[in-house]
């Protein structure tokens, strides 16, 4: 019998408040780290430091108060462990089966002639291609929100790769933050 089907290995719920309850655990477990405010926030906060440091070029007073809205150096470190954390953890199995599981079941016309067979492939290629539980719980959330048909193992890996790029960006944006903080502390002087 097949892990994904076998209800006793398999930590994918029957019922459809189940199917809520278990995304919900597996979203607060994975994704909460890497969505909402910090990120926003940074993001917001880099449109913002470009154009006041282009329209505040020399002026001490304003960096000074420019340099008040950006994160300290402790939380940038912190947010950077974070998303580095959730862009390198090695794949876990168990959720990553979860995982599948409810991505295929949010495809009520799935009906693959081996629902098995093609679980426990897409399985070893995510664990095998090293995709973080972050990477993973991202891209099937994508998959099920834009996708009208259940994906192939192509599509879901190629939202992996989208999602573990989308997630390495993000180091990209704390660098930027880090280096106009710099800027900054430099013209408040």
């Amino acid at each position: 019998m097949n892990a994904l089907t076998t209800r006793a290995r398999t930590p994918a719920p029957a019922g459809r408040r189940d199917v809520g309850r278990a995304l919900e655990a597996l979203d607060a477990k994975h994704l909460a780290a890497v969505r909402g405010e910090p990120w926003t926030d940074l993001r917001d906060l880099l449109n913002r430091a470009e154009f006041d440091n282009v329209r505040r070029e020399d002026q001490p007073a304003a960096a000074k108060q420019l340099l008040a809205d950006f994160p300290t150096v402790e939380a940038l470190d912190a947010y950077e462990a974070e998303i580095r954390r959730a862009a390198l953890a090695p794949p876990d199995r168990q959720d990553a089966r979860a995982m599948i599981g409810l991505m295929l079941a949010a495809f009520p016309n799935a009906r693959p002639v081996d629902l098995g067979a093609y679980a426990d492939s897409l399985l070893h290629y995510v664990v095998s291609d090293g995709y973080s539980p972050t990477v993973l719980a991202e891209a099937c959330g994508q998959i099920v929100r834009k996708s009208t048909f259940a994906p192939s193992i192509a599509e879901v890996l190629a939202a992996c790769e989208q999602a573990r790029a989308s997630l390495q960006s993000r180091l990209g944006i704390v660098a930027m933050v880090r280096r106009h903080r710099e800027r900054v502390e430099r013209r408040a002087a």
